[in-house]
């Protein structure tokens, strides 16, 4: 595998373009067009690298056709213009597309192992907006009649003052939350087993109060630092030394967070959190502008301490584990409506024989991809497609989706132990987390590979990255500030991002 780490206006695309050309002109060994599987986050940028690939092979063939006339040579100039013709022709059939028209494709040709019709088609969003709407109500409608305690339960907790609208969007989310995942139904049942606590259980158990206890540490050690840089000031010969005091205050209650353990502790700490009164004296010695500096710095820390206590900490471990015992069956009845809506608006869409595109990678999952005695098992299909395609290339690789890592992991040749990825992206420019984009599938592949040596003599078989840092559309101007800005505000804790 290969992991190319773009920075933007780095010309990844043009070494993508690049590497397919030569891929397919080379004297030795060449790779026909129609072998590699190039995935694209958009058509219209499917469409350019299916245009760029075509000017390349036009000038090679430009190239191959002004070369000597000597007979040897001219053999050799028959083969190679013979060889640039096959690959132009086969720019048309070439798998250069996006996930979900790869995922089409895969669903068509294989629908036969999921008992389906091949003649589906995509619905439009206002129809599949509309048909959501009418699966919703009807639901609703029937739950309603019925009056079953648990669904009645559900309503009184989770429902608005006017209507259904608010159950209408948890279900809804709840819904599209679940199929961003490989396998939903598996998803649905970690959602109620992570409000499940047995009587000797402690909370820190639970995931995501982990998740928590981890986000208050990031937390307080950023409080840290904008304390320390206030006690500092606070230090300085004409700093506001009557703040010094404070500082150290604030400072033990951090300092007593960072090396607190468990939410039981944390809680402790933070209910007994008292802030010593910012000192009203006056001096002239003192520099006014310091002592505004320190005096907001000293607002920003102690906003964000209250803060952590008012997001996270609330309610005292006892009460929590009373909260989850009343909370456990309203988030059954929410899975179990989830999955109702899930059959019924499958059933709605089987009965127009139309698909989502979350229909098509689900679809395509499930051709490539089996569950047996809980692991992943490939399936003939996968082992086909991955004896067909020479090398999948993935392009704007940091917005792929775990979904979508599964499909295509799924027909490379990493189990034959020859991968053949080739991933392009820059995590920086991962913006499609709401769309369940999985940027850290990135950073653990740039984390884990080892840097290539740009002589072309490393040894095959090594995961290996390459970085372009290098911009060449933008001026120095909006470089040097860009770079100015990011340095400081990015890091590992914030944004999960190196920024060098």
């Amino acid at each position: 595998n290969l992991l190319v780490a773009a920075a933007a206006g780095s010309g990844k695309t043009a070494v993508l373009v690049e590497r397919v050309v030569r891929m397919v002109t080379r004297d030795e060994a060449p790779v026909d067009l129609d072998r590699i599987l190039i995935v694209t986050f958009t058509r219209a940028a499917a469409s350019e690298m299916r245009e760029r690939i075509q000017r390349a092979i036009e000038e090679k063939l430009a190239e191959a056709g002004e070369e000597g006339e000597g007979c040897k040579g001219h053999r050799e100039r028959e083969d190679r213009m013979g060889r640039l013709k096959r690959q132009a022709a086969l720019l048309p059939h070439s798998f250069i597309m996006t996930i979900d028209s790869f995922c089409a494709y895969v669903t068509r040709n294989y629908c036969h192992s999921l008992d389906m019709d091949p003649d589906f088609r995509i619905g439009d969003a206002g129809e599949l907006a509309l048909l959501k709407a009418d699966v919703m109500q009807a639901l609703l409608e029937e739950k309603y009649q019925e009056a079953d305690e648990d669904f009645l339960r559900f309503v009184e907790c989770y429902g608005g003052a006017r209507g259904d609208q608010e159950l209408e969007e948890y279900i809804g989310r709840m819904f599209e939350f679940s199929h961003s995942d490989p396998w939903p139904e598996e998803w649905l049942k970690r959602c109620v087993r992570e409000l499940t606590l047995s009587p000797e259980e402690p909370i820190d158990s639970l995931p995501w109060v982990q998740c928590v206890l981890r986000d208050v540490k990031r937390l307080a050690g950023e409080v840290r630092e904008l304390l320390s840089k206030g006690l500092l000031l606070s230090q300085e010969p004409d700093g506001p030394y009557m703040y010094e005091e404070m500082f150290q205050s604030d400072l033990e209650i951090v300092e007593a967070l960072l090396e607190g353990e468990g939410f039981a502790e944390i809680f402790r700490i933070l209910d007994q959190m008292k802030f010593v009164r910012r000192s009203s004296k006056k001096d002239a010695a003192v520099s006014e502008e310091k002592k505004t500096l320190a005096a907001g710095l000293r607002d920003q820390g102690k906003k964000a301490l209250q803060d952590i206590k008012k997001q996270y900490f609330v309610q005292p471990p006892e009460e929590i584990r009373e909260s989850l015992t009343l909370l456990k069956k309203p988030v059954e009845t929410l899975v179990g409506l989830v999955r109702e809506y899930g059959r019924r608006f499958a059933g709605a869409k089987a009965e127009k024989n139309i698909l989502d595109f979350n229909d098509l990678e689900h679809c395509a999952l499930d051709i490539l991809l089996v569950k047996e005695e809980g692991r992943t098992v490939r399936t003939e299909a996968a082992k086909e497609l991955s004896a067909y395609f020479q090398e999948i290339m993935i392009d704007e690789y940091q917005d792929s989706s775990l979904l979508q890592e599964y499909i295509l992991n799924s027909i490379s040749r990493e189990e034959e132990g020859r991968p053949n990825q080739f991933m392009v992206g820059d995590v920086k420019q991962s913006i499609y987390s709401f769309r369940k984009a999985r940027p850290e599938l990135f950073i653990r592949k740039y984390c884990g590979y080892r840097q290539a040596e740009l002589s072309g003599r490393e040894q095959p078989g090594k995961d290996l990255k390459i970085d372009l840092h290098a911009n060449f559309r933008s001026r120095p101007q909006v470089l040097e500030s860009a770079n100015q800005l990011f340095y400081q505000i990015m890091g590992a804790d914030l944004g999960a991002v190196v920024y060098d």
